[in-house]
């Protein structure tokens, strides 16, 4: 297991933060799923070896976030992505972790509507679905709906 190690970071150093070329790729994805085998075998799991991201580069798996939100990966670098062929269990043994469980998104530029019409509307079906009776009728629409099964 120490060799598929050495050989991953020896790449990971030689590359930097550079995207590796397509036969180092290979390499690098022959290594990976060499190591996630030999994992598997011994029962001990690797801990922050170098992975790829979807970017093709190398970061440590604790830096690497599994793509289990794609609505949110659009908005992450691809330098913290996993790539597409890299086992998400493998790289959660690893120490990567989940864009959907272990990210928490921050608005960075919230900006107030202008549009004084468009509050009164949100307003005015806020307190719509807040109302005792919408929130009656729609107990009753799926109680019956239930019942009609």
């Amino acid at each position: 297991m120490q060799d598929y190690l050495d050989f991953l970071e020896e790449l990971a150093a030689e590359y930097s933060n550079t995207p590796l070329n397509a036969a180092d790729k290979n390499y690098a994805m022959e290594v990976i799923s060499g190591l996630e085998s030999q994992q598997s075998l011994e029962g001990s799991p690797v801990k922050n070896p170098p992975i790829l991201t979807a970017n093709i580069t190398f970061a440590a798996a604790c830096q690497v976030l599994l793509p289990d939100a794609p609505w949110r990966k659009d908005y992450i670098d691809p330098n913290r992505i996993l790539h597409q062929q890299i086992s998400p269990k493998f790289a959660k043994s690893a120490g990567s972790l989940s864009l959907l469980k272990d990210v928490i998104e921050r608005p960075v530029a919230v900006k107030n509507a202008l549009n004084t019409q468009s509050n009164d509307w949100c307003l005015e079906w806020q307190n719509t679905l807040n109302s005792p009776e919408f929130i009656s009728g729609l107990k009753r629409l799926i109680f019956t709906s239930t019942t009609l099964k």
